[in-house]
């Protein structure tokens, strides 16, 4: 269910007389550990990428991420060179996101201190990650 989705239920008893309910409900956003490399920028520079990897912890397995899901504002990531790893710390994924778009989108600016990345898993969870990073 989507955070803000109503769900509406009807009844009728045996005699015909019949009633429904509604509720609205809202759905938090998954909280995922995030990384940023680099983790600080100069607004002068602003060739190439910034990559964000993002953490599975036991009740998330970020590895099931939808790519096209996945925003920095209204900045997606890059297509090219997604990696998944799997190692004795366990499952990472590391996304990519082009300096001038996300600059050009608004959402990286100077005196910044963290990017916000949300995305939904293959499963429907959807996840947020408050990534510390700043630019000066």
């Amino acid at each position: 269910m989507r955070p803000g989705s109503p769900c509406s239920r009807g009844v009728t008893d045996h005699d015909g007389a019949s009633g429904a309910q509604s509720l609205a409900v809202n759905v938090a956003r998954r909280p995922v550990t995030g990384t940023a490399t680099p983790s600080s920028i100069l607004m002068t520079d602003l060739d190439g990428d910034i990559k964000v990897t993002l953490y599975s912890d036991s009740r998330t397995d970020v590895t099931q991420l939808d790519l096209s899901t996945v925003r920095v504002g209204g900045v997606g990531a890059s297509a090219k060179k997604v990696k998944v790893k799997e190692d004795v710390a366990g499952q990472s994924i590391t996304l990519r996101f082009d300096r001038q778009a996300l600059v050009d989108a608004g959402v990286l600016t100077s005196g910044m201190t963290q990017l916000d990345l949300v995305g939904d898993l293959t499963t429907g969870m959807e996840i947020v990650s408050h990534v510390a990073f700043s630019a000066r």
